[in-house]
């Protein structure tokens, strides 16, 4: 396998759907594994019953998201790992063949655009380059691609509810040797995931994780400014806050 498609959830069989048919007639070599949290909707049963690909099912009780992805990651077989979260999927019909030309050249870390559904239609947002992660995310976390030695046991912060996957990253970033931009969108998305629903606590684990990780006091406090200034720019002007968000 060269490619592990890691999918946590819980209780969520459309958006199962809408990621599967994003995964049918994936190249040879891609594995869907599916860490479900219990469902109690379904969407076992939806699983079961899928196939190109067929999805490796392990249904367990957890403790939320990030441990999911955690018992995902240690099920994951391929030589490198994306993180595709229920309803979130691949970008379109070539972008695995794609990824998989820039993946044969074994890079640690692979970043890329990512496309997102607004209410305008979809549109592209680009990724900023990695070494600007003390600012946040550069990109969606679906659009990343680990390889999965440099993650093998690397664990989600369990004291950290929003901002988990933002440490993973940065902690994964600072042991790569080669990271890569993509030139072509990996993910398509909704703009507003589980973080966009609880901003103020993604900002003050955000000002942790930053402070733990050695940026400046002043500097992190600058970024959790903008990063309120733009949540409110966000709530009282969405047409110009998306233009400069699709700008970057």
């Amino acid at each position: 396998m060269w490619l592990s498609v890691v999918t946590p959830v819980r209780n969520a069989a459309a958006a199962l759907a809408d990621t599967h048919a994003s995964l049918k007639n994936a190249p040879a070599g891609v594995e869907w594994i599916v860490q479900d949290g219990a469902s109690d909707d379904g969407s076992l049963a939806l699983l079961a019953g899928l196939r190109d690909p067929a999805p490796a099912v392990l249904s367990a009780a957890d403790d939320g998201l990030y441990q999911a992805m955690d018992r995902g990651l240690a099920r994951a077989t391929g030589g490198h790992v994306l993180f595709l979260g229920a309803g979130d999927r691949i970008a379109g019909p070539d972008t695995l063949s794609r990824l998989a030309a820039v993946l044969a050249g074994q890079p640690d870390m692979v970043f890329g655009p990512a496309l997102e559904d607004t209410a305008g239609g979809v549109r592209a947002k680009p990724c900023r380059p990695p070494a600007s992660l003390w600012r946040g995310l550069p990109t969606h976390h679906p659009a990343i691609v680990f390889r999965r030695d440099l993650v093998a046991g690397q664990c989600h912060d369990p004291t950290l509810q929003v901002a988990a996957d933002y440490a993973f990253v940065w902690d994964a970033w600072r042991r790569a040797a080669t990271v890569v931009l993509a030139d072509f969108p990996i993910c398509r998305c909704a703009p507003a995931g589980f973080s966009a629903h609880h901003a103020r606590l993604g900002r003050d684990e955000q000002w942790r994780v930053r402070r733990q990780r050695g940026v400046p006091w002043p500097v992190t406090a600058g970024v959790w400014t903008v990063q309120t200034l733009s949540w409110h720019l966000r709530r009282q002007a969405p047409a110009l806050w998306a233009r400069l968000r699709f700008s970057r």
